[in-house]
């Protein structure tokens, strides 16, 4: 009969956005609660945000391989002092409780070669719906709606960037729930100006020496990253949508639909070490849904030729699967690549395997401003642990240079995402 909360570990504190739960008190919840019985328990998740965090720039740092510094009394005297600055708003929401029996078909998270007991993918899968529902409620800020503009533009007039936060604004509205604001009666566009000038003021974002247009500041890109990041879980349909209309577009005629589908199929299990998907009934049914809002008719969809799905693309206020998905993809290439070069002889240390990453990432140029952080680099590695890249084998070379392969496959389709927003 009481009620208590805690924090999932592993959640928003390195990237911005939740990523992979650990389960450790969620496990120890679960199995306490066997024996009242699948329904006696209910999970509420809980969305803390915020506007704008005091250490971000710290966290960005050590995403980059800074090391962290260490908390001592001039620590958080300094820490303290910094609060004077305004920093926004905390917003605090609530999504639909989920019960044990509730839980979905989880996607295979699995990296061990051992199988896991069905207890134990029992807690999995109602960690992944618990953090599924916590992204569903989380609100998009002015903050986080701003740079995702500029991510997707690199630069931009700020009359620009106003229309751009309208835009995504309107398609979260209409596709989504006016809960997911901060002001849920309140357009949030009648705050940009406000959330510009407070990024301006953190030397987040930049004018140019004329004032027309605006940019990510380079040694800032994390810190943009980690924001747009807070809000990005909402635009993963819209991103899916746009790359299997482009593969529309490179495919035969009278095979429309199914090159759609295999497309947001083949992405859903490419990120699913980054976002929380619905159950597998209702992924596909959300791609229906997305097809309708873009103008499109569903039931005309699969005669739909190339012309046609590339006319749809174009004439969208805003495309944002290269500002949403290149920072993964970039990452992920980083990885395939040095384990394709280096083999499993690099391999002996997870640490020291991401490190290496990290430095060749900085070689290759590898995203903006020239590094991939850590947390990503991370998940690309449990990526190909998942695929059984990282073991010895007869064809595991082959299975390399396909992973590869599939991400320069990606990374060429956003390449032409964002040629289309020039």
């Amino acid at each position: 009969g009481c009620s208590f909360s805690w924090a999932i570990e592993g959640t928003r504190s390195r990237t911005g956005k939740l990523v992979t739960p650990r389960l450790g008190l969620l496990k120890y919840v679960v199995d306490a609660s066997r024996p009242l019985g699948d329904e006696a328990i209910n999970y509420i998740p809980v969305s803390v945000s915020y506007d704008q965090i005091p250490d971000v720039i710290d966290i960005a740092a050590q995403e980059a391989g800074a090391t962290k510094k260490p908390e001592s009394l001039k620590w958080f005297v300094g820490y303290v002092r910094g609060l004077k600055r305004h920093f926004g708003n905390i917003y605090v929401r609530f999504g639909e409780p989920v019960a044990l029996h509730d839980t979905p078909d989880a996607p295979d998270l699995t990296t061990s070669q051992k199988l896991p007991s069905p207890a134990i993918i029992e807690v999995e899968k109602l960690a992944f719906e618990v953090c599924y529902r916590i992204n569903e409620v989380t609100p998009a800020t002015e903050t986080s709606l701003i740079l995702m503009s500029l991510l997707c533009r690199t630069t931009a007039t700020p009359e620009r960037v106003r229309t751009d936060v309208a835009s995504l604004e309107h398609y979260m509205r209409r596709r989504q729930s006016s809960a997911m604001f901060t002001e849920p009666s309140c357009p949030v566009v009648n705050d940009v100006d406000a959330a510009f000038d407070a990024l301006l003021d953190h030397g987040i974002v930049q004018r140019d020496p004329e004032g027309d247009h605006c940019s990510i500041l380079p040694e800032r890109y994390l810190v943009a990253l980690y924001y747009s990041n807070m809000a990005v879980h909402h635009f993963v349909i819209a991103a899916f949508a746009e790359l299997g209309l482009l593969n529309v577009t490179h495919a035969d005629s009278d095979s429309g639909e199914e090159a759609f589908r295999a497309e947001v199929i083949r992405l859903r299990d490419l990120f699913k070490f980054e976002f929380f998907f619905s159950r597998k009934d209702q992924f596909l049914a959300q791609f229906i849904d997305e097809l309708v809002f873009l103008s499109e008719p569903t039931e005309a969809f699969g005669r739909q030729d190339r012309a046609a799905a590339e006319a749809l693309l174009r004439r969208q206020p805003i495309l944002v699967a290269d500002g949403a998905l290149s920072p993964f993809v970039n990452a992920y290439q980083v990885v395939a690549r040095c384990l394709l070069d280096k083999g499993s002889d690099a391999l002996h240390d997870k640490g020291t395997f991401i490190a290496g990453c990290q430095a060749e990432s900085r070689k290759l140029g590898a995203g903006y401003p020239g590094f991939a952080p850590k947390a990503l680099l991370t998940n690309g590695y449990l990526l190909a642990e998942n695929r059984g890249l990282l073991s010895d084998g007869p064809d595991v070379l082959e299975k390399r240079q396909d992973f590869v392969d599939e991400l320069d496959f990606v990374a060429q389709q956003l390449q032409e995402i964002r040629e289309m927003m020039t």
